[in-house]
């Protein structure tokens, strides 16, 4: 995997890439370099992000839409 490799010692993101991966395995890896991408740039680890959106799903969908409009940007400036 590479970078992000030790999100993989979490059993659902294990779980969730393996579901993925039965289905293609690029997109699983395309998903999991994703994943892994929007925590770092967040701050935040898989754990973190579930329970931000089970604590506060509000607070999770201006995060996620926050980040799409900024990768946007920097696509088209």
């Amino acid at each position: 995997m590479g970078k992000y490799d030790t999100f993989m010692e979490n059993p659902d993101v294990e779980r969730w890439y393996t579901n993925l991966s039965r289905g293609s395995v690029t997109t699983a890896k395309v998903y999991f370099r994703r994943l892994g991408l929007f925590c770092e740039q967040n701050n935040l680890s898989p754990k973190q992000l579930v329970q931000l959106g089970k604590e506060n799903r509000k607070k999770l969908e201006d995060l996620v839409q926050d980040h799409v409009t900024k990768m946007n940007l920097g696509k088209n400036h």
